[in-house]
């Protein structure tokens, strides 16, 4: 009984570090599938680069007009195709209408290759939905290789027609979720901290949540939110 009241408080714990964490891409997600479905004309054949996960489970709400690949470089995940998004060689130019790559960029061996192969499969007036992050812990070790400033996106996108970059959340908030995930180490000592830090920010949220609107510096957040038009 302890035991498994221990596994509840754990994964309980996890799942609030994990949803915190995701702050900003979940609703940005919604908004662009959302969109999708409101062209459902536009948007037939929509390829998912990463398979699995909470990605994976949001897409799915895609109208059901559309055909959805997904795309990994790893058979584990279970992807409707293996491959490597750096050369995909059995794909045609302009086959797709819309391309997701939701926090897959930074375990991209080469993420120009990457993003050059997935501008030559959209069509012209496609989307590239992509989220990238910044100031974030490494993770999928030893699979975790870039992190992403909003200048080095703009410039790694330079051949789109539009690109629009946000940030994902606020400067404390980077801070806060970098607390929180010290939480999902292997190590006990750090759990623990993990625990007494976050009932720190709970108690301070409110002030926390004051302060965090009146930095106006740009200079943190976790990572950024970026939908490109060809």
């Amino acid at each position: 009984m302890i035991k498994k009241s221990l596994h509840i408080i754990h994964r309980s714990i996890y799942l609030f570090t994990a949803f915190f964490s995701r702050s900003g891409i979940d609703k940005f997600l919604r908004e662009q599938i959302y969109e999708i479905n409101s062209s459902p004309d536009n948007y037939k054949n929509i390829l998912n680069v990463g398979s699995g996960g909470f990605v994976s489970r949001s897409i799915a709400h895609i109208n059901s007009g559309a055909t959805v690949l997904n795309v990994d470089i790893d058979p584990k995940r279970n992807p409707d195709v293996v491959a490597d998004i750096c050369s995909m060689v059995d794909f045609g130019d302009e086959c797709y209408d819309a391309v997701f790559m939701v926090e897959v960029l930074e375990h991209v061996k080469s993420p120009q290759k990457a993003l050059q192969e997935v501008h030559r499969i959209l069509r012209k007036g496609g989307i590239l939905i992509l989220t990238t992050p910044f100031l974030f812990e490494i993770h999928d070790r030893p699979y975790d290789y870039y992190r992403f400033t909003k200048y080095g996106l703009e410039l790694l996108l330079e051949d789109y027609a539009s690109v629009q970059i946000q940030a994902r959340n606020r400067y404390l908030d980077a801070i806060i979720v970098l607390i929180m995930r010290l939480f999902v180490s292997h190590h006990i000592q750090d759990k623990a901290i993990a625990i007494l830090l976050m009932l720190a920010v709970i108690t301070l949220y409110p002030l926390i949540w004051v302060i965090n609107r009146i930095i106006i510096s740009d200079a943190a957040t976790t990572g950024y939110l970026t939908k490109c038009i060809k």
